[in-house]
């Protein structure tokens, strides 16, 4: 259900033939990236906010298990369901948010060869060392500096096809944080109902809150 699919694209759909004007074209690109980043920003932000919000029963942990705790010894069928119903859509409300947050791009789901080689970023170019090795002795290219000045582009049009293929990157990325985003707010808004009709179960049922 959560699962995020990526469109089946091909390079003929995303690069277009030259336009008489190349920095032009280059230029949109660029702005088109700058305004995908500042949407990945601003949902990283809800993201956030919303992590947040679902965390708050923890604050309250001792309670929730006298209240778990006390429904189970009950057995109160329909209470046990809403309990059950509430945990399951709450953990999945932190599972979708976490995932939102991450983020990530395959970019074999691209079709069509060569691919740029992704230099706009860099991504993937550092050493993968232990938490108390990169602490002390900080982060190391995994090559050496003539091999990563060979792998930036040398023309206009490899650097339009770099800022093409970033900005599909991040176009990728931006949809399956929308996607978690707007699932999130669904099972919040779930969760919020589902707690509201355990507190009534519950005030029904006799249990007394302190």
């Amino acid at each position: 259900m959560l699962e995020w699919k990526p469109v089946n694209l091909t390079w003929g759909t995303l690069l277009y033939n030259k336009l008489p004007n190349m920095k032009n074209q280059m230029n949109f690109v660029y702005e088109a990236i700058k305004d995908v980043v500042g949407t990945i920003r601003n949902l990283d932000i809800k993201n956030q906010v919303l992590l947040g919000l679902c965390v708050l029963p923890l604050t309250q942990i001792v309670h929730v298990f006298c209240v778990i705790s006390w429904i189970q010894e009950r057995g109160i069928p329909c209470v046990l369901f809403v309990l059950y119903s509430c945990l399951i859509i709450w953990l999945l409300s932190i599972i979708t948010l976490l995932w939102g947050i991450k983020g990530r791009f395959n970019p074999r789901a691209v079709k069509g060869a060569p691919l740029p080689k992704g230099t706009f970023y860099l991504s993937g170019r550092f050493e993968q060392s232990c938490f108390c090795s990169q602490l002390f002795t900080g982060v190391r290219y995994d090559s050496d500096f003539a091999t990563i000045l060979a792998s930036y582009p040398s023309n206009n049009d490899d650097i339009y096809r770099e800022l093409v293929f970033e900005h599909l990157k991040l176009c990728a990325i931006r949809e399956m944080k929308m996607s978690c985003h707007r699932w999130a707010t669904r099972f919040i808004f779930a969760w919020i109902f589902s707690t509201i009709v355990l507190f009534v179960l519950l005030v029904q049922n006799g249990f007394q809150f302190s």
